[in-house]
């Protein structure tokens, strides 16, 4: 089964290259949004001109990434993962596939992206700069596009064992509140996966260190 790679990141958080190295490691196919709408020589003064590209953009690319998906072939988008909308439009495609997917979430400061949109602008790297892009147009795409909140579930089945190398995971994977649960595996009503279930939000992620950490079946889940 062929696998979807997608990300979310603030601008200049690093998505380009993460989705590089995602391409070169796995032999997919990279389409990187950016690259695609400077080749169109599409004209874009404001976030509402790369809104409607954008959007013209994905219906154009939709139908060639479910087919190559099919044919079993791994793709990386290195956009479509920052809004709840971007991320329904992934999931229609992974779905109408039949494949797999997975979301990467780069964890990054406005600080540390502003410097790195600085020096882009300044260096004009090839393959990674496609326009200026100012500090005014970085706030006005994260106020869009606003942080999501990650949330990290871990589970262990008896009170012998640790949750401790999960929850390491959680973190690192950007998780900024983890629930932990102790439940024998036969056990299917846990209160902890309740409740971080029932805080989630339209736009939030819940990360796990393993599906079976979230039931131990698919009829579970």
């Amino acid at each position: 089964m062929a696998t979807l790679h997608f990300i979310c990141g603030k601008a200049a958080s690093g998505k380009t290259t993460l989705a590089r190295e995602l391409a070169a490691r796995h032999a997919a196919v990279l389409f990187g949004e950016d690259e695609w709408l400077t080749r169109l020589d599409v004209e874009i003064n404001s976030l509402a001109d790369h809104v409607r590209h954008s959007k013209r953009l994905k219906a154009a690319l939709a139908p060639l990434a479910v087919r190559l998906l099919q044919l079993g072939v791994p793709i990386v988008f290195d956009f479509a993962g920052n809004t709840p909308n971007d991320r329904a439009w992934v999931r229609s495609i992974f779905e109408r596939a039949s494949a797999d997917h997975v979301l990467h979430y780069i964890i990054a400061s406005d600080e540390s992206c502003k410097a790195r949109l600085r020096l882009r602008n300044e260096a004009k790297p090839e393959g990674l700069y496609f326009g200026f892009v100012s500090e005014d147009r970085f706030e006005e795409v994260t106020r869009v596009a606003p942080e999501a909140m990650i949330f990290g579930y871990a589970w262990v089945s008896t009170d012998g064992q640790s949750a401790e190398a999960q929850v390491r995971q959680l973190r690192a994977a950007g998780a900024r509140k983890v629930f932990r649960e102790v439940a024998r595996g036969a056990k299917t009503d846990r209160a902890q996966l309740r409740r971080v279930l029932a805080e989630l939000d339209a736009g939030d992620v819940l990360t796990v260190t393993r599906l079976d950490r979230l039931a131990r079946s698919t009829r579970d889940l």
